[in-house]
Parts: C-alpha cells; sequence; structure tokens
C-alpha cells in the first residue's frame, strides 16, 4: 500500500484499490460502511480525488515539479576556477587519488570533475534535470579527512557566493541521456560516473541510501523503469526497500543483487564484469521476495 495514496495492490491475488476497498473487504462490510468506521476511528475525510480520478491525483503528487527553495546557485564560471586536466603527464596528489580508483581522464573531463583549494576537496558538480547547474559537492581525497563528502557554498568559515544545496532535491545525472526510459540507480555520484565508464546507460544517484520523496518525483516524471544497485550492507538494503516501496506502483522497477565491490573498485581491479552481471541479471523486487 502506498502511504502517500493509500493505493494498494497484492501481487498474489491481484485484488487492488483503496484502503477503504480493502477494509470493505477484510470486514465483509459495505464500501460505505468502512469509510464510516475510517473516518470515526482515525478522522478520515474521503472527498472527490483530484482531476476527477485516483489514477490522475497519484499522477500530480508524484509527476508534479518540485519545488525549489530561494536561494543562490553557484554559477557556470565558477567550475572554470576548479576545472582539471584530467590528462596531465604529471597529475596532482589529489588527481591521482580519483585516477586511483579507476576512474578514466575521459570520464572525469565528461562529468566536469575538478579541484577546490578552499575546502581542500575535488568537486562533483549535480545538475538539475534541465541541465542547469544545481550544486557543487566536495569529496576529500585524503583518508584522514572528514566529512568524507561535504556540500561546498556559504558556511560561517568557508565564503563561495553560492549557497549551499539539500541533496535529497536533485538525483545525480538524470540529465544525461534523456532518450533513454532506464535508469540504474545507485548510492553514491562516484558510483554513477563509474558505471558510466562501464557503458551502463543513464546511471543516477541519490547521494545517499536513504531517497526523498522529491527524488522519486523525478525519477517517476522522468523513467519509466529503474534499476536498484545499492551497497550490499544494512543501510543499502534499508535503501532498496524503501525506494521499492516509493516506486512500484509508478514505474518498473527492478532490484540488483550488488556484488562485494563497487563500481569504482571494479574498475580499479577489473571486476566490471561482476558489476555489470549484477545488473544485467537484476530481478523485480516480488522474485527477490522483499518485503514492503
Amino acid at each position: 500500500m502506498n502511504s502517500e495514496t493509500s493505493a494498494f495492490y497484492c501481487h498474489a491475488c491481484h485484488f487492488a484499490g483503496l484502503v477503504q476497498d480493502l477494509v470493505a473487504d477484510v470486514q465483509q462490510v459495505s464500501r460505505i460502511s468502512a469509510e464510516r468506521w475510517l473516518r470515526d476511528t482515525y478522522g478520515v475525510e474521503f472527498g472527490e480525488p483530484v482531476d476527477g480520478s485516483m489514477v490522475a491525483e497519484t499522477d500530480a503528487r508524484f509527476r508534479a515539479a518540485v519545488d525549489e527553495p530561494e536561494r543562490v546557485r553557484p554559477p557556470e564560471s565558477w567550475l572554470s576556477s576548479v576545472r582539471l586536466d584530467w590528462y596531465a603527464e604529471h597529475p596532482e596528489p589529489y588527481q591521482q587519488y580519483m585516477l586511483d580508483r579507476g576512474l578514466s581522464s575521459e570520464i572525469l573531463t565528461e562529468f566536469d570533475c575538478g579541484y577546490d583549494y578552499l575546502s581542500d576537496r575535488l568537486t562533483i558538480p549535480a545538475r538539475a534535470r534541465d541541465g542547469s547547474l544545481f550544486g557543487i559537492k566536495g569529496r576529500a581525497w585524503e583518508a584522514w579527512k572528514q566529512p568524507r563528502f561535504l556540500v561546498l557554498g556559504d558556511r560561517r568559515i568557508l565564503r563561495y557566493g553560492f549557497d549551499t544545496y539539500n541533496v535529497g532535491e536533485v538525483v545525480f545525472g538524470l540529465h544525461r541521456q534523456p532518450e533513454c526510459s532506464t535508469a540504474t540507480l545507485v548510492e553514491g555520484e562516484l558510483d554513477a560516473i563509474g558505471l558510466a565508464q562501464m557503458g551502463i546507460e543513464r546511471p543516477i544517484a541519490t547521494g545517499s541510501a536513504n531517497m526523498t520523496l522529491a527524488q522519486a518525483r523525478l525519477i517517476v516524471s522522468a523513467c519509466d523503469e529503474v534499476v536498484i544497485l545499492f551497497d550490499p550492507d544494512a543501510a543499502g538494503r534499508g535503501g532498496v526497500e524503501k525506494v521499492v516501496g516509493m516506486l512500484e506502483p509508478y514505474v518498473l522497477v527492478r532490484v540488483a543483487d550488488s556484488p562485494d565491490v563497487d563500481p569504482c573498485d571494479a574498475l580499479r581491479y577489473g571486476r566490471e564484469d561482476e558489476v555489470l552481471d549484477a545488473i544485467g541479471s537484476a530481478r523485480s523486487s516480488l522474485a527477490r521476495r522483499l518485503v514492503l
């Protein structure tokens, strides 16, 4: 059952409807009696659906544009100040870190990754669905530096001339290859870049294992099918269940059995086939017996 709309579907008997239909069936009462019981017990009000049908209301909820808060975005010109020559004969130590992870000079140039001297972090631009620059995420290249990821923007100490951004309001990579209706969803931006290097069409990332409703709306508005490849840890497994629950009522969802190596390390150690095989053999959540 979808918590936003109360629409439900049983994969076993194919019974579908709204919460009042479920109550009516379980209690063996009329739909009107079920609505009265729900109203008296939980204070639920039943009105006409938006635009005259539940399908239209669901579409309005999940395909609506995400409202963007008022904030100062980084200008495109800022990227020129952090841009790097990834083909340099003698790369800097922070460049070598990315190259050692298996990422190629070509893919790092394609995704416009750079280096910010102010925070001493590698930069990963995040773009909105229309391709406009949405924000900048910084990635520590030294093992001791915490936090590992930092959203760049004006803070008490660091001053950039633009604001930080909410990672949960954008889906990394969603603007790329809009003609491809199938996206492969991973947690981290570097994982998405690694998949792009492997030739996966339209890899996207939420920035964490916790997908937000705003990100779900963006994905549903842009894709017909999503393959999920999250990390094989507790956070990743919990994230998969949440993502499936949010997306499955609206798009086709398949889940990959994640190998014990992330896409970047797979590139580094020559294990790309394991990642590609996992994506290629991804199954529906029902086939994987996920409990939503």
